[in-house]
């Protein structure tokens, strides 16, 4: 590595003073930065120890000690085997064998508390939400809400799951942005050929995939 690719990775964090971590502002998946070098994708905190420390040796882990993993400070990373990494997963809470053993609030990284899966579950057994729109009220995945809607997660044994009705569409959907004149006015101007589907969901504030169901008689029929 020459001073130019040096030059070209320090251009794509700030350095900061004292114990603070030096996030990367770059591309990122799974949290953590990538870097470009010699046509590879390369993590950017492997490629920190590569440079401010040296050589990583062969079947060893670049780790963070703080739980940020896009930070390539060397200060806060530290070499270590696979046991190691599993060691510090379960220790920061992403491990699915730490999930199961510290459930519901049990759990310290849990978002939610008994009072909020109450909520939810009211929420599902009424049908008039959207798991989109239940996600969204508690900062949480659709994928979440199933989990608690069908006992999957924080389980409950009087639970059943026949009572739960989530609503996918019409007017009493939580998640409904248009009403049903709004819906006519786009499928007539969709017809005259003078408003691309693009062009609606500017006009409406919807996705254009909202726009393309509407005018395929695939939402309110």
């Amino acid at each position: 590595m020459d001073a130019q690719d040096i030059n070209r990775f320090e251009s794509k964090f700030m350095k900061k003073s004292g114990d603070e971590c030096w996030s990367w502002l770059a591309s990122k998946s799974d949290g953590y930065g990538n870097f470009r070098f010699r046509n590879k994708i390369l993590k950017s905190h492997r490629m920190a120890w590569e440079i401010y420390i040296g050589k990583i040796p062969h079947n060893l882990f670049v780790l963070h000690k703080c739980d940020n993993r896009s930070c390539v400070n060397p200060d806060h990373l530290f070499l270590g085997t696979n046991v190691d990494n599993m060691k510090d997963m379960v220790k920061k809470g992403r491990s699915k064998i730490f999930s199961e053993i510290h459930s519901g609030e049990g759990n310290i990284h849990a978002k939610l508390k008994e009072k909020n899966i109450e909520e939810i579950r009211k929420m599902c057994k009424s049908g008039k939400y959207t798991r989109s729109y239940i996600a969204e009220k508690f900062n949480i995945s659709s994928n979440h809400v199933f989990r608690i809607s069908h006992n999957l997660s924080w389980k409950d044994n009087n639970f059943k799951v026949a009572d739960f009705k989530i609503n996918r569409k019409g007017r009493n959907n939580g998640n409904s942005k248009l009403t049903d004149k709004q819906i006519d006015e786009i499928r007539d101007k969709y017809k005259t050929g003078n408003f691309t589907q693009k062009r609606l969901s500017e006009i409406y504030k919807v996705t254009e995939h909202h726009i393309q169901r509407i005018t395929k008689n695939k939402v309110r029929k």
